[in-house]
């Protein structure tokens, strides 16, 4: 046996300050939090900068003659496109109301099978 007893060993036995220590929990949270909102800030003007940067680089009329063809093309008045097959196109509106028509009707069609560079169904032409 020995001989120190019931000894706890050689620590501070006295209670935490515990004023101190909410202080300084507070004072790492308010530290946290007031990074976090700089590091935000931070980060969205740097993403701004870097996307006024790259779209500035594009001059805006390619871009707003990209969006007038495809505006043209989605509303192009109905026509056929390719005589030889009968194939034709109608605005992308009147396509949606269509749409829309056939689906509350119980119309739709079912997709077709893809088929392959040989024309068969389900193929893809590749060999395993």
């Amino acid at each position: 046996m020995s001989s120190h007893g019931n000894s706890h060993g050689n620590y501070d036995r006295q209670n935490p300050n515990l004023p101190l220590v909410t202080f300084f929990g507070v004072g790492i949270l308010v530290a946290t939090v007031l990074s976090a909102v700089i590091l935000r800030g931070w980060f969205e003007v740097t993403v701004q900068q870097e996307v006024h940067q790259k779209v500035g680089a594009y001059p805006t009329t390619q871009w707003d003659d990209l969006k007038k063809q495809a505006q043209a093309k989605l509303n192009a008045p109905a026509g056929v496109t390719d005589p030889a097959t009968g194939v034709g196109h109608i605005p992308i509106a009147r396509a949606m109301e269509l749409t829309v028509k056939e689906i509350k009707e119980g119309k739709t069609a079912q997709a077709a099978a893809p088929t392959g560079p040989t024309g068969k169904t389900g193929t893809t032409g590749s060999k395993k």
